[in-house]
């Protein structure tokens, strides 16, 4: 069974990336795209958010209601950070 650790994080981040096609699923369905790809539900509802030519994948709860980030608490930087660098944003 595939574990949500920083190593699973990082290599489907790598996979998005890489795949167009993948790319454009994670921009609507960022836990699909987990799910589908490595059998993991993500913990929480996650968004990819456009960031100049990239995607930010961020919990949905830290988005206000016109879709910007608020100010993470120490919770959310901790999920959002397991991956480290690689897995912040997808190219």
């Amino acid at each position: 069974m595939t574990t949500l650790d920083s190593d699973t994080i990082t290599r489907i981040s790598q996979q998005i990336m890489r795949d167009p096609a993948l790319r454009e699923e994670a921009s609507r369905d960022v836990n699909g795209v987990f799910r589908r790809v490595s059998g993991i539900e993500l913990p929480e509802p996650m968004t990819a958010i456009p960031h100049g030519d990239k995607y930010l994948i961020v919990p949905t709860a830290s988005l206000n209601a016109e879709g910007m980030m608020d100010e993470l608490d120490d919770s959310m930087l901790d999920l959002v950070s397991a991956g480290g660098s690689s897995c912040s944003s997808v190219a």
